[in-house]
Formats: C-alpha cells, sequence, structure tokens
C-alpha cells in the first residue's frame, strides 16, 4: 500500500487529471484533434498509451488513429540544456568530455526519449537517445491510478470482453523494459548477431563505454525512411525489392529467429546505403518454436490458397491460438507474447506502401523458400 506521501502525490495528480479534462472540455464531445491535445497534456504515460491507440483501427475511427500517430515523434521536445544536464549526470562528467558537439534541434521526441545528433570527441558522428528525467516514478503512479479506474469497470458490459488489469499489467512490464536502455543495447546485440551475413538488413551499431540505463549511443544512420517513396526512386531503389526484402527479413525474424522487432511503423525503418536499418529495438517480441511453426504454416496456408486443409492438419487449440496471435487487433496483449503495438502480420499490411505493386503472391512463395532453403 502506498505511504501518505504517495497517496499526497496521487490525489494531486488525480486533480491534475481532472484540471485537463475540465480545460479541454470534455463534455462538449470530443474530436480527434482534441483527443491528441489531451493525451498531450497528461503526459507521457498518456503519451504512450496514446501511441498504442493509434495502432487501434478496430476501436477508434480512422481519424483518431491518424491524429495520435503524431504523439509518435511530435511530442514536445526537452530543452538542449535538460539534456546536456541528464548526460552529464549520467557519465559523472561534463559532457563535453564525451561529446564535442550536441545538435540543438533534436532528431526526434516522444514520450520516453528524445534523439539529438551528436559527435563523440574522437570525431565519429552518433545518435544519443536520452531518456526524460523521473519517468519511472510519473508512470508508475498514473499506472496505480488507471489500475483504480480499471476496477470501477468491472461493474460494466465491458468487463466481460477484456481483463483492463491484464492489458495495463502488460503495458507496464513492457514499458518498464523500455525505461531500461540497457536492455535495448542488449537488443540491438542480440540482432546485429542473428542479422549476421544478412546482406541487405541490419540495426546501428551502439557505443558500450557510453551507454547507460537512460542513455544511448548509436552510429547516426541517414537515408531514407521505408514510406519515402519519391526519396528512395531519387536514389535508384527499386520498391518492389524493397518491399520484398522487408518482408522475408521480417518473416525470418518470427519464424526463424523467433525474435522480432515489435513496433516496425515506418518511423522506425530506414534505408541506408543498400540496407534495410532497423531503429528503435527497445519493444521487441520473442515466440515459442511451436508458435514461429504455426506461424508458418498460417504462411504457407495464404499461398496455398488451402485454408481448410491446413487447418484440419492442426490441433484445434493450436490453430485458433495462432489465428488469434496472427490476426489479433495491434496492442492486444497474448498469453505468450510479450507486449507489441503491432502484430507480426501488420508489417506486409500496413507498412509496405512504399510499393503499390508487390506481387504477394510471390512474395509468399519466396518467404517458404527462405524458412526451407
Amino acid at each position: 500500500m502506498a505511504g501518505p506521501a504517495a497517496q499526497l502525490d496521487e490525489a494531486k495528480r488525480f486533480a491534475e487529471i481532472v484540471a485537463i479534462l475540465q480545460k479541454h472540455h470534455l463534455v462538449q464531445g470530443l474530436t480527434p484533434e482534441k483527443v491528441r491535445d489531451i493525451f498531450v497534456d497528461l503526459g507521457p504515460t498518456f503519451d504512450k498509451f496514446g501511441q498504442i491507440l493509434s495502432m487501434r483501427s478496430d476501436i477508434l475511427p480512422k481519424e483518431y488513429c491518424a491524429a495520435l500517430e503524431t504523439l509518435r515523434t511530435d511530442v514536445t521536445p526537452m530543452p538542449l540544456t535538460e539534456v546536456e544536464d541528464i548526460l552529464t549526470q549520467a557519465y559523472a562528467r561534463p559532457w563535453q568530455e564525451v561529446f564535442s558537439d550536441i545538435g540543438i534541434r533534436p532528431l526526434g521526441s516522444a514520450s520516453i526519449a528524445q534523439v539529438h545528433a551528436a559527435t563523440l570527441t574522437d570525431g565519429q558522428r552518433v545518435v544519443v537517445k536520452v531518456q526524460r528525467p523521473d519517468l519511472y516514478d510519473i508512470m508508475s503512479r498514473d499506472v496505480r491510478l488507471l489500475k483504480r479506474a480499471a476496477a470501477l469497470l468491472k461493474y460494466t458490459p465491458l468487463a466481460s470482453a477484456l481483463d483492463f488489469h491484464a492489458v495495463l499489467d502488460e503495458i507496464w512490464h513492457t514499458v518498464q523494459e523500455e525505461l531500461d536502455f540497457t536492455i535495448e543495447a542488449n537488443n540491438i546485440a542480440e540482432f546485429k548477431r542473428l542479422n549476421d551475413g544478412v546482406a541487405y538488413a541490419d540495426c546501428p551499431a551502439t557505443f558500450p563505454k557510453w551507454c547507460t540505463k537512460n542513455v544511448l549511443v548509436m552510429e547516426y544512420i541517414a537515408g531514407h525512411q521505408i514510406d519515402d517513396a519519391d526519396g528512395l526512386r531519387a536514389d535508384g531503389y527499386d520498391l518492389n525489392e524493397i518491399a520484398v526484402k522487408l518482408v522475408h527479413n521480417y518473416i525470418r525474424q518470427i519464424t526463424v529467429y523467433r525474435f522480432f522487432h515489435a513496433d516496425p511503423h515506418p518511423g522506425n525503418i530506414r534505408v541506408q546505403g543498400g540496407k534495410i536499418i532497423w531503429l528503435d529495438l527497445g519493444m521487441m517480441g520473442r515466440i515459442s518454436p511451436r508458435e514461429a511453426e504455426l506461424y508458418m504454416g498460417i504462411i504457407r496456408t495464404i499461398y496455398d490458397q488451402d485454408v481448410p486443409a491446413r487447418l484440419a492438419g492442426c490441433r484445434a487449440a493450436d490453430a485458433a491460438h495462432m489465428l488469434v496471435l496472427t490476426l489479433r487487433p495491434a496492442g492486444e496483449p497474448s498469453a505468450s507474447m510479450t507486449f507489441c503495438t503491432v502484430t507480426p502480420a501488420d508489417i506486409s499490411i500496413c507498412h509496405l506502401h512504399v510499393s503499390q505493386s508487390v506481387d504477394t503472391q510471390s512474395t509468399s512463395a519466396s518467404l517458404i523458400c527462405l524458412n526451407n532453403p
């Protein structure tokens, strides 16, 4: 049970939430922009939840999802002086002893961290990801309040459709991992090892000497965002080839490595030097060998266009579980997979608009060959 100080803090936070809702005239109705602004004013916990909801077109109308998408990168940035103070504290030395310069404008600013271009004192160009201060205390308090609110939902019809406590627990578990940048550094090392030898896929290298729980230093990646079709064409890239190789690599992550990027929106995928570069590996998913086998079976089924025959070869429970895992709405946790903002199938559905002419059947055939040399 929270002590008196924590209870007072929660009471103040609850009053703050009520004041924000009143400020935005909640009783007068909602618009997509109003919902986004409310999430922004409510702070990092709700920013994160808004990012998740932006992927849930099964729950929210598309215009609301589109408005909430801006929460991924358009969060109000910290002042550069605050970033410099965090770096000085993290390294227990003046930040100038590590970096010769830090870009004034952030490359991106999200609910948990913001990213700046920088140069190490040895001249190497890097990006530095800096976590916002006091996030753990702020977010854990908000999650406690949300759990209390969720307890009231057991008296509503919604309780039979979704276990809000379980969803909050899953989200909080994932967020706690995101708050420890040493986990992301380990994810990067594992991802690079698994993709060693894959000529067309990679992720940024880290600089372990300068990585801490709240600071991550990685090599600088330029190139084009995966959905920058005009820029990619101008540089001579074949969009169909990029799309096919993107699907190849992602399905391989799921079915072979069983360790896959769990937030593959376009802002987290770039093309540089002929390679697809995966960014922001703070959220990664893992599945069991059995789940990977069933997932591959679904891909074969789609290619063969023989759903009844393929499913007949699976135990009913296994088939049902895997179909739920594959087709469940983005962001809904499964019993055996770490919470993800997207399903493994989403990347081929949502993010391959880089090419409007992908031959999906030949892509499926190539995926099967990839996993069955």
